[in-house]
């Protein structure tokens, strides 16, 4: 039996150079009403047309935090070539954006036999042949007011049941977001700030690059304190690299951020290249002051750097007094 892909896309506009925000696409069995769906969004490095928001409704304060679509490029061209036929409405519009995308990413276009059921429709039906025109030919509503892409590729691909004869299948009660959809952080007031740069290659985490970078400055004075402690033989051990792991894990959970280990290993691993020196522990004394959950959760963190190596060595036993008078000195300071 042969495979088809229906896909659907949202763009920042409809110039030939506008970028891809999301794309979804169903893969079935021609003929069989099972089907594997997949949803993706991208930061397009670019800000959206102010009437292309109006449709698709990603603002361009949110898609700055997505990944780039290069990180997933191989996985969406193997998934979507799979296909025996690709199809969509208006699939010149589509394949466009898709192929431009994979081009920049040095990725062969997609070669499948296409099926536009655009066209098709305009075979079959005289007047309008938007996909919501035909929706409502064959008994078909939306369930919200934007279009997403996963809910247009759902409309799409009974389109296509419909103009082949096939009995049309029922939508999920809802549609969730893409797959790798990434929480933006507070929107600031007033201009946006310039996208920040980004590399391709992080796809294995879920957080926005901003929000490593916020989780790094949040846990980076607790794990100064480590460093400081770790320094006294001139290595991070296994037990102190779990430590800081775990002040990281603690910073995201206050932001609301998704578990994600590789996004926490990726912060840790900076942290612990950050060495230490006495004016580095000075400044991480004085935010630790100031910051209530970073004071309540220095006990146990000491505790738990004590215990890391089993018995602790006298060095240690210094680092630990070192950071106690510090903090006690400071206090009484202010």
């Amino acid at each position: 039996m042969a495979t088809v892909v229906v896909i659907d896309t949202e763009t920042t506009g409809l110039r030939p150079f506008d970028r891809l925000i999301t794309l979804a696409a169903i893969r079935s069995v021609d003929g069989s009403s099972k089907y594997e769906l997949l949803y993706r969004c991208f930061d397009p490095r670019k800000d959206s047309e102010a009437s292309a928001v109006a449709v698709h409704g990603w603002d361009n304060w949110t898609t700055r935090f997505q990944d780039l679509f290069a990180d997933h490029a191989r996985e969406l061209h193997a998934w979507l070539s799979s296909a025996d036929t690709i199809v969509a409405h208006n699939a010149a519009f589509d394949l466009h954006y898709v192929n431009r995308e994979l081009r920049k990413c040095e990725i062969a276009p997609l070669s499948a036999t296409t099926f536009c059921t655009m066209e098709a429709s305009r075979e079959r039906w005289s007047g309008k042949v938007t996909l919501d025109a035909c929706a409502e030919r064959i008994g078909i509503r939306r369930t919200g007011e934007g279009h997403l892409a996963v809910e247009d590729a759902f409309i799409a691909w009974n389109l296509y049941r419909n103009l082949t004869g096939l009995p049309l299948v029922a939508p999920p009660a809802t549609w969730g977001r893409p797959d790798n959809y990434r929480p933006p952080l507070p929107r600031p007031d007033g201009v946006l700030p310039r996208r920040s740069r980004k590399t391709p290659g992080k796809s294995g985490g879920l957080w926005a690059p901003s929000q490593r970078d916020d989780v790094f400055d949040a846990s980076r004075p607790l794990a100064i304190i480590t460093l400081h402690v770790a320094a006294t033989n001139g290595r991070i051990e296994p037990g102190e690299l779990a430590i800081i792991e775990g002040i990281v894990v603690r910073a995201a959970a206050r932001r609301g951020l998704p578990h994600s280990p590789a996004d926490v290993a990726d912060v840790a691993r900076r942290l612990a290249d950050i060495g230490t020196s006495r004016n580095l522990l000075t400044r991480a004394v004085g935010a630790i002051v100031h910051d209530s959950d970073a004071r309540e959760a220095l006990p146990k963190i000491m505790a738990t750097i004590a215990a890391a190596e089993g018995a602790i060595t006298p060095d240690k036993r210094t680092a630990l007094d070192q950071i106690k008078a510090a903090i006690v000195k400071r206090i009484r300071g202010d």
